[in-house]
């Protein structure tokens, strides 16, 4: 769709404008209909933004289509976002920022043993 004032311009310029003042990506996606308007790449993660106008912006079934099959190929449900206003561009934004919560892991650094293996101890020797 045309950038007219009122409609998408200034949620996607908002968007495109804070993504790369920080450091990121927001790459214009024009490959084909119903994909998705941005790719961003920001905070160690990677999305799909769909930027509609503030009143009345709907997804079509295209993208609605194209929406579930990015969600399909591994990028789970958050892989795709729509935004609709420019608070909500900056909410995104200021979500990629955030640091990412992390799994924990099940072994640390304490149950290495000490050659730096996980499993059997090191040889021990002993005087007589």
């Amino acid at each position: 769709m045309g950038s007219r004032p009122g409609q998408e311009g200034p949620v996607e310029r908002r968007l495109r404008e804070r993504v790369e003042a920080a450091g990121g990506w927001c790459l214009k996606f024009t490959a084909r209909a119903g994909v998705p308007d941005r790719v961003v790449v920001l905070g160690g993660r990677v999305l799909f933004v769909e930027a509609k106008r503030p009143q009345g912006g709907t997804l079509s079934k295209l993208q609605r289509v194209w929406h579930a099959r990015l969600r399909r190929a591994g990028g789970g449900e958050d892989v795709v976002r729509v935004v609709s206003t420019v608070e909500m561009s900056d909410d995104l934004v200021d979500e990629l920022l955030r640091p990412k919560e992390r799994p924990c892991r099940t072994t640390n650094s304490s149950s290495r043993t000490p050659t730096g293996r996980r499993g059997a101890a090191a040889p021990t020797t002993t005087s007589t």
